[in-house]
C-alpha cells in the first residue's frame, strides 16, 4: 500500500515528463499528437505504480508491512463499528 515514486528534477526522464505533459489535453484527457490521440495504457499505469498486472496482488495482507497490516486491522474494526452502529440504528427506526 505503501509506494514511492522518485523522479529526478533534472536529466532525460524528467524532459521526456515534462514533453508529455505539454501535449496533455484536460478535455479529452488523453496525449494529443501531431498524428492523432493517444490514451494511458494498463502497463503505462503498473509501471510506476509497481502494481502488477498479473498474479499476486500488491494488497495481498500477507505481503504487507507492519505498518500496513495494523493500518487495515483498524480500519476492519472501525468497519465493524460502522456496520454495528447502522444496525442498530435501522432497528430502532422500524
Amino acid at each position: 500500500m505503501s509506494r514511492n515514486l522518485n523522479i529526478p528534477r533534472h536529466g532525460v526522464g524528467h524532459k521526456n515528463l515534462e514533453h508529455a505533459f505539454s501535449h496533455w489535453s484536460i478535455d479529452t484527457h488523453s496525449f494529443v499528437w501531431a498524428w492523432g490521440e493517444s490514451g494511458l495504457s494498463l502497463e503505462d499505469v503498473a509501471i510506476p505504480t509497481c502494481l502488477s498486472l498479473h498474479g499476486v496482488s500488491p494488497l495481498d495482507p500477507d505481503n504487507l508491512s507492519s505498518i500496513d497490516q495494523r493500518d487495515v486491522i483498524e480500519l476492519r474494526r472501525l468497519e465493524q463499528i460502522s456496520s454495528i452502529r447502522s444496525s442498530v440504528h435501522r432497528s430502532k427506526c422500524s
